[in-house]
């Protein structure tokens, strides 16, 4: 698994991997992605439950360069949600997605 999850942040750095709140629900409030080693238009879809390729699209975003480093969340208003997902995704090189959770 290529989860961490430490106090407010969840860390993801892998496709295809879920994380289940524990029947909880938890607030979004922040998003970003930053890679390197990419190719541009890769796909990073991220959804609000713990079931790869199901649930709510929160953020569906297409690398732009070999060096890539984007605000997912842009401002929006805090979101719930039971859970994350990173899905339908060929993000090869290196890269982390971080999501910060209000406590």
């Amino acid at each position: 698994m290529a989860i961490a999850e430490q106090g407010r942040s969840i860390t993801f750095t892998a496709v295809n991997e879920s994380l289940g709140f524990g029947g909880n629900w938890r607030r979004i409030i922040a998003m970003s992605f930053q890679g390197t080693g990419l190719t541009a238009a890769q796909r990073l879809v991220v959804r609000d439950t713990a079931t790869v390729g199901s649930g709510n699209i929160l953020a569906d975003y297409q690398t732009e360069a070999a060096t890539d480093n984007a605000d997912l969340w842009g401002g929006r208003k805090s979101q719930v949600a039971k859970g994350l997902s990173i899905d339908n995704n060929t993000i090869a090189g290196t890269w982390t997605l971080t999501v910060t959770i209000a406590i």
